[in-house]
């Protein structure tokens, strides 16, 4: 198996001859997968929405799927070069255009466009892998910087979408073959040896500035670090914390106020001493669990903390509370990016209160 990172090659439409890509095919011998026909009448129905019921709605469908595919230069090929294969697709704006299209009018069209245009940082690819699957989802972020450096442990699978086959590979290079699987033209920037001093501010403004940073690492003192930097350049941090079966969420707009405190001032001076102290296995737990409070840590979380090193080698994590997770990562991007009202402030989501009468 390839763990490299690569990109997709691709040929864009308009820039190649098909001459070229028989070419290609004789010397790869890839899989051949051709979907531009069958774009190309998805196409034709979101750009005639108003004509679906008409009687010969069908046939002129495939009649104009038939005439573009006529042409041998329509389209863009993409070659993914770590399963070997080869695909026909649409270009860049159909493509982005086609498979939003369901968004609507959710998201406005001149959302959607102001969406795809945003630079977002995802720290940490175990409940970031989920932020990152649902950005690109949900066409958000086509600038996106991912920070990770561990490999892809068996019991991982318990809430990172990933198959058994690619146990030991890097997390990195997984969640971005996902990504480029789901849109090729996704511009990705990958810091394989995960976020620390040296690395702070390329990854948050070379060869772009982020508009919003999504964090959710262990380490505790890059945690801090990272949001004095990104206060400093004015970058909102937002942080997730999967708490049993609740979800925590940290908002801090230093965008919109550069003076305010770290974890807005809720943990008082638990910053500053993390920074100070050698962080050791015998008091990270204490820090964390001064980070989330203990009044927001279920009873099963809080016990497991302390079996951990005795029953337990880390802190237990459900795939439910990582899905809802992501799902609500994309949420508060889009209140940053489209300037709707999101505060400042610590936000918990508990399921159990859901559904009590």
């Amino acid at each position: 198996m390839d763990n490299t990172i690569e990109k997709p090659k691709i040929f864009p439409e308009g820039h190649y001859r098909f001459d070229e890509i028989n070419k290609y095919i004789k010397k790869n011998r890839p899989v051949l997968v051709d979907v531009y026909d069958n774009q190309l009448q998805e196409l034709y129905e979101i750009n005639n929405a108003d004509k679906i019921f008409d009687k010969n709605f069908a046939e002129n469908k495939q009649k104009f799927a038939k005439k573009m595919s006529a042409d041998t230069s329509g389209g863009s090929w993409i070659y993914f070069g770590w399963n070997n294969l080869f695909i026909h697709i649409l270009n860049e704006k159909d493509y982005y255009k086609l498979r939003t299209n369901r968004n609507r009018n959710l998201i406005s069209q001149n959302e959607q466009l102001k969406l795809k245009g945003a630079r977002i940082g995802v720290v940490g690819l175990s409940i970031g892998a989920a932020f990152a699957r649902n950005l690109v989802q949900q066409g958000i972020g086509k600038y996106l910087k991912l920070a990770e450096f561990d490999d892809l442990a068996t019991s991982n699978l318990n809430r990172i979408f990933a198959r058994s086959y690619e146990i030991g590979q890097p997390k990195l290079g997984l969640i971005a073959k996902q990504i480029y699987e789901i849109d090729p033209y996704w511009n990705l920037e990958l810091y394989p040896q995960g976020l620390d001093e040296l690395n702070f501010n390329n990854f948050l403004m070379k060869p772009f500035e982020v508009d919003v940073i999504l964090e959710a690492i262990d380490n505790l003192k890059i945690k801090i670090k990272l949001r004095i930097t990104a206060r400093q350049n004015k970058i909102p941090v937002v942080m997730f914390t999967n708490l049993g079966d609740s979800v925590m969420i940290d908002v801090e707009r230093f965008d919109l106020n550069s003076n305010v405190d770290l974890f807005n001032g809720i943990i008082g001076d638990v910053p500053e001493k993390i920074l100070k102290d050698e962080i050791d296995p015998k008091n990270i737990n204490k820090y964390v669990t001064e980070l989330v409070s203990v009044a927001n840590t279920p009873k099963r979380a809080l016990d497991s903390l302390a079996l951990i090193g005795k029953e337990l080698v880390g802190r237990p994590q459900l795939s439910s509370s990582v899905n809802i997770s992501g799902g609500l990562a994309s949420y508060v991007c889009r209140k940053i990016i489209l300037k709707e009202n999101l505060p400042s402030g610590r936000f918990i989501l508990k399921f159990d209160s859901i559904f009590k009468n």
